[in-house]
């Protein structure tokens, strides 16, 4: 089964007696998300042809308006030039075909550099502390949810 997918399930159900509000999110989800988490031999043949279509450089406000008219929230990559985990997640987790299938149908992918431009900005508006830091949010840029570090497919 996909590690990133169960880990993110393990988030949102990680408060006993209380869903968090990214499971909500899964739950509107199940559909694709049983989808890649029963990868078929599809799957498996294009396995590192393929990689999560993220926006960069572009301004963030472009992020929101394109996740708004497609009514998708958006998964934030932020990461640094020189962090290496963010690169291992790069070549693994974001080249997993389950991965790249599950996020084109479900969100809208854009990474942003914590340190230069514009990613400035941002690191400090979703308080980011560590790389890579995957933000979830909704069409309007208010977190759902987050993960923190290199998650392996």
């Amino acid at each position: 089964m996909n590690r990133l997918l169960l880990s993110l399930v393990g988030a949102a159900l990680s408060r006993p007696g209380r869903v968090r509000p990214f499971a909500t999110f899964l739950i509107g989800f199940a559909a694709p998300l049983a989808a890649v988490l029963v990868p078929g031999p599809a799957a498996a043949d294009v396995a590192g042809a393929v990689h999560v279509p993220f926006i960069e450089d572009r301004p963030f406000a472009d992020v929101i308006k394109k996740a708004r008219a497609e009514k998708k929230p958006i998964m934030l990559d932020v990461v640094a030039s020189w962090c290496g985990p963010c690169k291992y997640m790069d070549k693994t987790t974001f080249s997993d075909a389950a991965i790249v299938d599950w996020s084109r149908k479900t969100l809208v992918s854009a990474r942003v550099d914590a340190e230069k431009g514009e990613g400035r900005k941002i690191a400090t508006r979703y308080a980011v502390r560590s790389f890579p830091t995957i933000l979830f949010l909704d069409s309007s840029g208010n977190e759902i949810d987050r993960l923190a570090g290199a998650l392996p497919a």
